[in-house]
């Protein structure tokens, strides 16, 4: 258990949290002996990392209901990706056990969600650098069908508009 590479936490049907592991204290920043203390509910963590500013800055009514929100979206077997405020990036699902409990994962995307975001930053840069080109300008994938073209290539080939779609 303490070996995944992800946070766990399983819920009884009271939502009283019967088993865990380090890197779920970690990833929501929970201290250990929080659990160790007996009886503690996800309503308890959600109310926590409230108080602890996870789920913004507001009325902690409306902190509360974010956080609550986002618990029924996971235990109804919804994935959540959430930024958590120090810029950790957690992936949130769902499962149901037989007796009306749930597993919980947790999973650090924070390198995935970089390498998203850096992906798109340099997709944005290559479209501009062909949007500025003076030349008409296509790109074909291996089925000859249309990945991306310039705007002057949409003018040279201003007759065959219904054509030039990605994908054709």
């Amino acid at each position: 258990l303490h070996n995944l590479p992800c946070g766990l936490c399983a819920v009884d049907a009271e939502r009283t949290v019967t088993l865990w592991n380090d890197e779920f204290t970690r990833l929501m920043d929970l201290p250990s002996e929080m659990l160790l203390t007996g009886r503690v509910t996800l309503d308890d963590i959600v109310s926590y990392g409230a108080s602890q500013g996870e789920y913004g800055e507001a009325d902690i009514e409306v902190l509360l209901q974010r956080g609550h929100h986002n618990l029924q979206k996971v235990l109804s077997g919804q994935v959540v990706e959430r930024k958590r405020p120090d810029g950790t990036w957690v992936e949130i699902r769902g499962g149901s056990m037989p007796g009306g409990g749930h597993v919980i994962t947790f999973m650090d995307i924070t390198a995935r969600r970089q390498a998203q975001q850096e992906a798109e930053k340099n997709e944005r840069i290559l479209k501009e650098a062909i949007g500025a080109l003076n030349e008409a300008f296509s790109l074909y994938d291996p089925q000859d069908r249309l990945v991306y073209c310039n705007e002057k290539y949409r003018q040279v080939y201003q007759h065959s508009e219904e054509i030039i779609r990605p994908g054709v």
